[in-house]
């Protein structure tokens, strides 16, 4: 249907320019049938370059994943939903920044542990073992659920993202190079391991969907901000992580109930969420929330854009046309041609 409104627009334009004077010569280059021919031609040289940008914006319109926002869960460092018959298990552990505890009365507490912000629970009382220092307020939050429930709809939504790379093979101690935007990663059901490398530039953003184990052994920030990095650890077994990490670590099933995951000797710039979670010597540092992540729009949005803007350019150029031939329209034609 857009197609169609080209012709009807040009076929109007012929009214209107060859109206009161079609049998003036075009010999005089001042003569106002010449204006309605360069009017003409500007239109159908739009129309062109219209048609030119939408047939192209197919072969751009790739699937573009999309940022999405992460404001539902981000006051929160860590996160426990052991309403599934989980633990959590602390252990010579410090959590620097928001903890919560969902399904639960307790924490199994072993030795020396530091909750430096608040810790929240969902259950009608909550048993703080002695070992446990929080430096911040402990209190029943009715709205904790439904923090982790945003965490469970961002796991879900971008393990179903188009990847913009698939690993083929387990993969170990390797380099992952970002594309200046939103780079999905899609482990294919191979394992993870070692210690791997993130490069890219400060905009980049890294979707890891691993739908199988995790063992990460660390994780290098190459130009990459740790607050741009998401590992989505999905159907995970028995992932492990240990060494310096980047990045808000999830544990959900392909279902988006949570799953257990196992963090020792561990120094996290980042978050975690997730069901039974064992922790030992492991310290988490919150990371700066920059705000609400911005929609990458498709190709396809760009190529509509550059089109839109060309009817608006000829538009403007047409409307002032159409006010020099009302001006000149007031004198005498031998006077116009001059």
């Amino acid at each position: 249907m857009k197609l169609l409104a080209f012709p009807v627009l040009l076929s109007r334009m012929d009214a209107v320019n060859t109206q009161n004077y079609e049998h003036i010569a075009l010999c005089s280059p001042g003569a106002r049938s010449v204006a309605g021919v360069w009017r003409k031609e500007f239109l159908l040289l739009g129309a062109v370059l219209a048609l030119f940008l939408c047939s192209r914006s197919e072969g751009w319109a790739t699937v573009a994943p999309y940022a999405v926002n992460d404001s539902g869960f981000s006051e929160f460092a860590l996160v426990a939903d052991l309403s599934n018959g989980g633990n959590f298990n602390l252990n010579q552990s410090t959590i620097n920044g928001n903890t919560g505890v969902i399904g639960a009365s307790s924490v199994n507490a072993a030795n020396n542990d530091t909750l430096n912000g608040s810790l929240s629970y969902t259950t009608s009382s909550f048993d703080l073992k002695n070992t446990v220092t929080v430096t911040g307020k402990t209190f029943q939050d009715a709205t904790l659920s439904s923090a982790f429930l945003s965490a469970e709809n961002f796991s879900q939504t971008i393990y179903k993202f188009t990847p913009t790379q698939i690993i083929t093979g387990d993969f170990k101690d390797g380099t992952l190079v970002g594309n200046g935007g939103v780079n999905v990663i899609d482990f294919n059901g191979n394992n993870a391991k070692g210690t791997i490398t993130l490069s890219g530039g400060s905009k980049d953003i890294f979707y890891l969907n691993v739908s199988s184990n995790l063992n990460l052994q660390g994780v290098v920030l190459n130009g990459v901000k740790a607050e741009n990095v998401y590992w989505n650890i999905i159907n995970s077994q028995g992932s492990n992580l240990s060494g310096s990490l980047s990045g808000t670590f999830f544990a959900f099933s392909s279902s988006g109930q949570a799953t257990s995951l196992n963090i020792n000797h561990a120094d996290i710039s980042g978050a975690v969420f997730g069901g039974s979670l064992n922790m030992n010597n492991v310290t988490i540092g919150s990371i700066p929330i920059e705000g609400p992540s911005v929609l990458v729009p498709e190709a396809s949005s760009y190529a509509a854009l550059g089109a839109f803007s060309a009817f608006l350019a000829g538009s403007s150029l047409l409307r002032r046309w159409r006010s020099r031939q009302r001006g000149e329209s007031d004198l005498p034609l031998a006077a116009a041609a001059v």
